[in-house]
């Protein structure tokens, strides 16, 4: 079975960027690695995983960082399967997040839906309509591998991008493989 995850923590407009993406990627490391994160996929029938980091910016709600995951399951999973297994992880994302430094909802935090056609290009990046507010963020969306690749934050310290965005009225969408 193969399913879409969606993780995000909590935030308010006044979140560093850089800091946000720091919580949410350690909350998820600790998730799923180490000696409980191990036991814990093996427990859950998690097989492997693909993860894209999305970034959102509002003028209410500021920078918002989320992940999404396509997450292959063992085995044939029944709806009934997935609801229970979406109720383990919001519990066990409750957990981490604040060992990371933030928190979050357990209503809102966590989502696990059936994969949809479409899902693996939506985590592996394959969009024509790509359009961010910021031009130098749109080559960082475009790249690929680790190593000298560089992220939002490193662009941006401060995260500070509001007063440059030609797009003040709508929300933009950036999305980083993660």
């Amino acid at each position: 079975t193969v399913a879409m995850l969606t993780l995000t923590t909590s935030h308010v407009v006044s979140d560093n960027l850089a800091g946000s993406l720091d919580r949410i990627r350690d909350a998820r490391a600790r998730l799923l690695t180490g000696r409980n994160g191990r036991a814990w996929r093996e427990d859950v029938g998690l097989a492997a995983s693909c993860t894209a980091t999305e970034i959102t910016w509002s003028h209410t709600s500021g920078w918002h960082a989320h992940l999404h995951a396509l997450v292959f399951l063992d085995g044939q999973r029944s709806d009934e399967e997935l609801l229970d297994l979406e109720l383990g992880i919001r519990h066990r994302w409750c957990l981490m997040a604040p060992r990371s430094g933030g928190s979050a909802s357990f209503v809102r935090g966590v989502r696990l839906d059936r994969a949809v056609p479409g899902a693996g290009a939506y985590v592996a990046l394959v969009q024509d309509d790509f359009m961010p507010a910021c031009p130098a963020l749109a080559r960082v969306a475009r790249r690929s591998g680790r190593g000298a690749s560089r992220a939002p934050p490193d662009l941006a310290p401060d995260a500070n991008l509001r007063a440059r965005s030609p797009a003040a009225d709508r929300r933009d969408t950036l999305h980083v493989p993660g």
